[in-house]
């Protein structure tokens, strides 16, 4: 981790680390990004001019600078300004416009030490060579698994019924009895006259027998009780329901009528479930087929070994050869290997484990492992992934991030201190950026009307009761159905800038109006305010440090790529980006 997080920090494009590590690593630029169109790269070499599109697939080899005889590709550039910017579309090309320079200067310094690293001898070091290599297997195998589940789509009717289930509302009218004599009593009756609910509901709270209304209103399923939730699942429109458990009581309830609110971000949810449960299945079925292919396993041998057993005992089992797998031109997996396997893979001791039976459970999955481990580099072979761009790429491009953090670790880090005087001196000059934030102590009402939002910081501001209010205007949007949660103790850094304009000048007592998104308003009180606040330098002094050393770093680095470009041949040829 620490070595990505050099090369990446140094890039200046920190997100793009998540995005390179084994298994992760950056896609092939699109061939048409969306918004890059009509945008072009400018490049002039040995006096000739030429424009090469953006995310096209001439890219891949233009190149755009080059040092000694390695070439930095447009692709190269436009990977590392997308993900500094969020994305391979307009942001990408319309960033590439303004700072593709200082960009390009980062790539070619990473060039320029990692140079200085291989003539080190840093690429034959054993960590270095062990790194790529276990980055290798798991690209090779990242990218057979792209490739089974490129294709593989949500389900239409799967994702339909994960919809509806997640955005289900009910419509329903209730009463609520006391206790369990009162609900055993009248909920029989009500239950066997669906049609005389209303009649009957209104008698018995009358009586003073339950407490509720023949009012229906919606229940959106994310503010009720599971209990509730489950009894109502069951019903159909117009049946009534057996007594339910709630806080209060038990309540009984007539189902009036059932809605699908449209919900797009629910909708994206049970696409992308059914999507990888899909992609899930179809990895373990082709995973099925790589086992019959390449291995023909002992299946009685592997259940007769038993890890709690006394004799013949861990140390017996790890010197046996019998084959629990054959092969395909390979070594067996043995009974043996497989007892290492599991000697290793239990943390507090394996005797330990024996003692307590936690063994056997665990045999076939860590021979499952092993297994996985043996055939599918043997597909991987067979489909050529080793030789593909997109796998040279990857594997060129960790190797770049490894033997740079490596050059750094030992020739860069080494010569950067920082000592609490300096750290201290930092923070009497930059007490501003170290400041706890403003709070507001916050509450609310929504509306979706902007008059009547309006209206209510008005009744507000004339005196009229918060809680009154909140239970009596109308228009209001119930705290489940708001996009937005302005209540508590809040700090100004994590609520969105809008809200924080909003309460711009505040004071305790003051009222606000806040348009939020999709058209819904909100009537603020603030209750309090508490101003920013300096930190202490004991509570900073770490992140102080941590500053301090990332910024010695990354000038030793710009010292180190400057010796090194006076003596390499540094070539650049990309002028400008744009239409």
């Amino acid at each position: 981790m620490f070595r990505r997080l050099l090369v990446f920090a140094w890039m200046g494009s920190l997100p793009a680390m998540a995005a390179a590590m084994p298994g992760k690593a950056p896609a092939a630029v699109p061939a048409a990004a969306a918004g890059a169109a009509g945008t072009f790269a400018y490049l002039t070499r040995d006096g000739a001019s030429v424009k090469v599109p953006l995310f096209a697939p001439e890219s891949e080899s233009a190149a755009v600078a080059k040092v000694d005889d390695e070439v930095i590709t447009l692709s190269d550039l436009m990977r590392v300004l997308a993900v500094a910017h969020g994305g391979m579309g307009q942001d990408a090309s319309s960033a590439g416009k303004q700072d593709f320079k200082d960009v390009l200067d980062r790539l070619i310094d990473v060039r320029l030490v990692v140079t200085e690293a291989r003539e080190m001898g840093i690429e034959e070091l054993p960590e270095v060579k062990q790194a790529v290599t276990d980055f290798e297997a798991a690209t090779g195998q990242a990218l057979l698994k792209e490739r089974v589940v490129a294709d593989v789509k949500a389900d239409p009717a799967e994702v339909k019924r994960a919809y509806r289930e997640a955005v289900r509302e009910w419509k329903v009218k209730s009463v609520l009895f006391g206790g369990e004599l009162e609900a055993k009593q009248n909920a029989p009756k009500l239950k066997a006259n669906p049609k005389g609910f209303d009649a009957l509901a209104k008698q018995l709270v009358t009586e003073k027998k339950a407490k509720g209304s023949a009012e229906g209103g919606w229940l959106p399923r994310d503010s009720m009780l599971p209990q509730v939730r489950a009894a109502l699942a069951k019903l159909k429109v117009g049946q009534v329901s057996a007594p339910i458990k709630v806080p209060n009581g038990l309540a009984v309830m007539q189902l009036m009528e059932v809605r699908y609110p449209d919900d797009p971000k629910a909708k994206a949810e049970a696409e992308g479930a059914s999507r990888e449960s899909r992609q899930l299945k179809a990895l373990q079925a082709y995973y099925a087929e790589l086992v019959k292919r390449y291995a023909k396993v002992d299946k009685a041998l592997l259940k007769s070994v038993d890890y709690h057993a006394a004799k013949p005992g861990l140390e017996a089992l790890r010197k046996d050869q019998r084959a629990l797998a054959q092969i395909q031109g390979g070594k067996p997996i043995t009974v043996g290997e497989l007892t290492e396997e599991i000697m290793q893979g239990f943390f507090h001791g394996v005797d330990r484990a024996q003692k307590e039976k936690k063994i056997n459970p665990k045999k076939e999955e860590i021979f499952d492992g092993l297994l996985a481990r043996r055939v599918i580099p043997l597909q991987v072979a067979a489909d050529g992934i080793r030789e593909s761009a997109e796998f040279k790429r990857r594997v060129a491009d960790y190797r770049t991030g490894v033997l740079f953090s490596k050059f750094v670790e030992k020739a860069v880090a080494p010569t950067v201190k920082a000592d609490e005087a300096e750290a201290r001196k930092y923070w009497a000059e930059h007490k501003k950026d170290y400041m706890y934030p403003t709070f507001y102590k916050l509450e609310s009402l929504a509306f979706s009307n902007v008059k009547d939002a309006e209206a209510a910081v008005q009744k507000l501001r004339a005196g009229t009761d918060f809680k009154w209010l909140n239970a009596n205007a109308e228009g209001q949007i119930p705290p489940p159905r708001r996009n937005l949660a302005i209540e508590g103790t809040l700090a100004a850094t994590a609520m969105p800038k809008e809200i924080v304009a909003a309460l711009a000048g505040a004071k305790k007592g003051d009222y606000r109006l806040h348009a939020g998104p999709d058209s819904q308003f909100y009537a603020i009180r603030v209750i309090d305010v508490i101003g920013a606040t300096e930190q202490p330098f004991d509570k900073v002094k770490d992140e102080i440090a941590q500053r301090l050393q990332n910024e010695g770093i990354t000038n030793g680095v710009k010292r180190w790529a400057g010796i090194i470009r006076k003596a390499r041949k540094v070539d650049v040829f990309l002028t400008r980006i744009g239409s």
